[in-house]
C-alpha cells in the first residue's frame, strides 16, 4: 500500500481502491503519513497470513510422512 499511496498522491489513480482501504484499516489515509501506516498494516497482514500458511504447510507435510523411516 505504500507504493500505491504514493502513486495515487502523484497521479490520482487507484483512489477507489484506497477509499476501500481507508474503510478497512483504521488510521489509514491517502497522505505521506498514511503511506507509512499502510506499510505497517501490509507488514502485519503479510506476516500473519504467511505464518498461518507455513503452519498449515508443516501440519499437512507432517501428515504425509511415513510412520517409520525406510532403511
Amino acid at each position: 500500500m505504500f507504493a500505491v499511496t504514493l502513486v495515487a498522491m502523484a497521479t490520482g489513480i487507484w483512489m477507489t481502491f484506497l477509499t476501500l482501504m481507508m474503510d478497512v484499516y483504521p488510521g489509514y489515509m491517502v497522505s505521506l503519513p498514511g503511506a507509512f501506516i499502510g506499510m505497517a498494516y501490509g507488514f502485519i497482514d503479510g506476516f500473519a497470513s504467511l505464518y498461518v500458511f507455513a503452519w498449515l504447510y508443516n501440519r499437512f507435510e507432517k501428515m504425509n510422512q511415513p510412520s517409520s523411516p525406510v532403511v
